[in-house]
């Protein structure tokens, strides 16, 4: 075997290995200038998140009736995260929403939908919902409400004396899930304060998806470097 020869096979392997190695699904968005994600009013104006081939959270709107004006969605970025066994939604506040003193009130309703794509036959089989990054001063309150159908509902807050950050919910193996997000934040005294600038809602997946090995054109064209080099030399490999 020549030099030439080896090499390629070495070349071979590599790709061998890289191919054996388990990816993170990728994070396809549309109808938003982020790679990976979406302000919220880029999805209230037609965008998605795809994550993987089959995982798809769309037809977002706003709750006009459960919103105050003091929220722009521009400034909320959502971006789709994978983590193995499950994928999620962070929603990263910068600046952080807030409210400060006297009986100051804050609220965010918005809706979206979380399905697995055909011919994909993985289901959802849990919600989670966590309260990330929040402050509370005095007698003030941050709170998340997450309303699932089918499903039930999940809520996580801070308050004075008392905290749930994070709260998860079994689901019946579903394939599509309506979701209805809520943010309430309230400060009711002169010296109090609240602010939020992150939350995230997460999904358990069940079933296996079928990748496509990022290393896959790769190895082909190992196999047919190696065909034309053996043509050229008079031994076909």
């Amino acid at each position: 075997m020549s030099s030439i020869q080896l090499q390629l096979f070495k070349i071979f392997g590599l790709v061998l290995l890289t191919i054996s190695i388990p990816v993170h699904a990728v994070v396809v968005t549309t109808g938003c200038a982020g790679g990976m994600s979406c302000t919220l009013t880029e999805l209230y104006n037609g965008g998605t998140i795809l994550i993987g081939q089959d995982v798809l959270f769309n037809n977002w709107s706003q709750n006009i009736g459960g919103n105050s004006g003091n929220v722009n969605p521009n400034n909320i970025i959502v971006t789709g995260v994978d983590n193995g066994g499950s994928v999620g939604l962070s929603f990263v506040i910068n600046p952080a929403l807030s409210v400060v003193g006297l009986d100051d009130e804050l609220e965010l309703t918005f809706n979206f939908d979380a399905s697995i794509s055909t011919p994909s036959t993985r289901t959802i089989t849990q919600a989670t919902l966590d309260l990330t990054s929040q402050t509370i001063g005095g007698d003030a309150f941050v709170e998340l409400n997450e309303t699932l159908t089918p499903g039930g509902s999940m809520q996580v807050f801070v308050e004075p004396g008392d905290q749930v950050l994070s709260q998860s919910t079994l689901l019946a193996d579903l394939m599509a899930i309506a979701i209805e997000g809520n943010v309430q934040m309230g400060s009711f005294e002169n010296d109090s304060s609240a602010t939020l600038a992150q939350f995230d809602y997460g999904f358990t997946i069940a079933g296996t998806p079928i990748p496509v090995p990022a290393a896959f054109p790769l190895f082909l064209s190992a196999l047919i470097g190696l065909r034309l080099f053996g043509k050229k030399t008079g031994k076909v490999t």
